[in-house]
């Protein structure tokens, strides 16, 4: 299949260097149109050849894929819930962190946990910011704004001076 495309995008290229080529080569006159009428119509050609393979395409697309066996292993399943979990939890982070610094919000640390279910599927967890005592006035702002954009109630520390 990718060799087959691969000779019609090198045929399409060639048709048009060749014509590119030969248009330079005849000076302007009655053989020069009829030179460029022959290539239109050779490069009209090879660009509508793959609908001839239309039959081929469809073939090759609605063959039967091969069955992938399954096989459990609860050791593997765990490693790849939790590497997920930490690949949403990185994600979640990071948009939190740009859309509180885009609001110009004050905190000290930012951290996501997911929640792993049975089922396989995971969900946003807990939301900890921890804000610095001299900063704790806009906790509450923190706190109803990640509300708002998580759909959790985030848990909000503050961090001593000292």
């Amino acid at each position: 299949m990718n060799e087959s495309l691969s000779a019609w995008a090198l045929s399409v290229c060639g048709i048009c260097a060749a014509g590119a080529l030969l248009s330079f080569l005849f000076p302007q006159s009655a053989s020069r149109k009829l030179l460029r009428m022959i290539l239109s119509m050779t490069l009209l050609c090879a660009v509508v050849r793959p609908l001839q393979l239309t039959g081929e395409w469809i073939s090759y697309l609605t063959r039967p894929r091969t069955e992938v066996v399954l096989c459990e292993n609860p050791a593997l399943e765990d490693a790849v819930n939790q590497n997920a979990g930490r690949i949403f939890a990185a994600y979640w982070e990071k948009n939190l962190r740009d859309l509180l610094d885009g609001r110009g919000f004050s905190y000290e640390k930012l951290n996501v946990k997911m929640d792993i279910h049975s089922d396989g599927s995971i969900s946003l967890g807990q939301v900890e910011v921890v804000v610095k005592e001299e900063k704790a006035s806009e906790t509450e702002r923190i706190r109803t704004f990640l509300s708002d954009v998580t759909g959790t109630e985030p848990v909000i520390r503050i961090q001593d001076a000292s």
